[in-house]
């Protein structure tokens, strides 16, 4: 949420507040507004993290990489979306499940 907030001197101020998306949590912000919290540090992309996950970018050998195997878990990542994110350690576990399968 984007908060605006103006003090008794006159002065505004305006800054992003990823935790206000329910009504008692704004609520409570505006009877007592503090700063947010500094953002979380940016990560590594995924592809640079050791995982059994094979990332691709485009269709560039997409047949040949899901033919290697007779199972395939095909995800469709995109970084900004935090239910992409969320998804990360279960898509890597299951990953490294069907690496181990040789069958």
């Amino acid at each position: 949420a984007v908060v605006s907030t103006q003090s008794t001197g006159g002065g505004n101020r305006t800054f992003e507040h990823p935790g206000l998306r329910k009504e008692g949590d704004i609520v409570s912000f505006m009877r007592d507004p503090k700063e947010p919290p500094p953002p979380a540090p940016e990560e590594a992309p995924w592809s640079e993290q050791d995982s059994a996950v094979v990332h691709m970018e485009g269709m560039d050998g997409f047949d040949k990489a899901v033919k290697r195997k007779k199972h395939s878990l095909v995800m469709l990542y995109a970084p900004w979306c935090g239910h992409c994110k969320k998804a990360k350690p279960e898509f890597t576990e299951a990953a490294n499940t069907l690496l181990e399968n040789t069958k």
